[in-house]
């Protein structure tokens, strides 16, 4: 019986090593391409004539 424990107790470590192996590289996948979107953004954005952010000065 002690035997299967540390089977299967082997089995769940290398599983959640698996897992988060696959979880970081999906995470980096997204963090790149995500990346990759915001370069296309200019930096700042001017002020819309008539929108609601443009705030009368007094």
């Amino acid at each position: 019986m002690k035997h299967n424990f540390e089977e299967r107790r082997q089995k769940r470590i290398d599983y959640a090593k698996k897992q988060a192996a696959k979880n970081e590289q999906l995470s980096d996948e997204l963090y790149n391409q995500a990346s990759k979107m915001s370069s296309a953004i200019p930096f700042g954005q001017p002020i819309l004539v008539g929108h609601h952010s443009e705030k009368k000065r007094p």
